[in-house]
């Protein structure tokens, strides 16, 4: 989805729950690249900084 060119806010909303349900499903390595990825493009989400912490948590 991200690929296709989503943009502005549905994009930041895009990483948060797409990042959280990898997270929720336990593929932490997908769920960090993909926060990462977020907060690079978005380094004021602070819902992605959460989720971001969350899944460091895990692993």
């Amino acid at each position: 989805m991200l690929s296709l060119g989503i943009s502005g806010e549905n994009r930041e909303r895009t990483y948060i729950q797409l990042g959280s349900t990898y997270r929720c499903i336990g593929e932490y390595k997908k769920a960090l690249e993909l926060l990462k990825k977020g907060l690079n493009e978005f380094p004021c989400n602070n819902g992605i900084k959460i989720f971001y912490a969350m899944t460091l948590h895990n692993l």
